[in-house]
């Protein structure tokens, strides 16, 4: 008698299982948007590629994603919030560069910069800068540059 109970409640089980397979149609007339979706729609709808509105982790995240998949951003207009930083090359040469943490500060990315004439900020000094985004391969690892770039606002506390 067990064993009929125990195979019924086996059955019952999966029949319950097939029956809550079918397939539902979305309630929602919208689309969902994942992070793929909103990268192509701030691309499509302006050639301005504007991080400043984000929050950390979803700057940190579209910045890795620009870093990761440079040929897809390559020659559009960015716009970053970081803190700046200036440091010397391999061969001596002065350069500059956007440093974007994370939300927690724990990880950071950042993009070179190619600076036209204007007032820099000190090292360390959060800022607004925008240019144009460019990559280039150099050995094993990829150097992504904002061209052409220029400060838009020093920020202060």
């Amino acid at each position: 008698m067990k064993r009929k109970v125990q195979s019924v409640l086996k059955i019952g089980f999966c029949l319950l299982l097939l029956c809550g397979c079918g397939t539902k149609k979305n309630v929602s007339s919208e689309p969902v948007e994942t992070p793929e979706t909103v990268t192509e729609k701030i691309i499509e709808e302006d050639e301005m590629t504007d991080l400043t509105f984000m929050s950390g982790t979803a700057l940190y995240s579209m910045v890795l994603n620009m870093v990761s998949d440079p040929v897809h951003y390559d020659g559009q207009t960015v716009r970053v919030r970081g803190y700046f930083a200036e440091g010397r090359d391999a061969e001596g040469n002065t350069v500059y560069g956007c440093i974007i943490p994370d939300a927690t500060a724990c990880c950071q990315q950042g993009f070179l910069m190619n600076l036209s004439e204007g007032e820099y900020p000190e090292p360390g000094q959060w800022f607004e800068v925008e240019g144009t985004f460019r990559y280039r391969m150099k050995d094993f690892s990829t150097d992504i540059i904002l061209d052409d770039a220029r400060i838009i606002r020093i920020l202060t506390d």
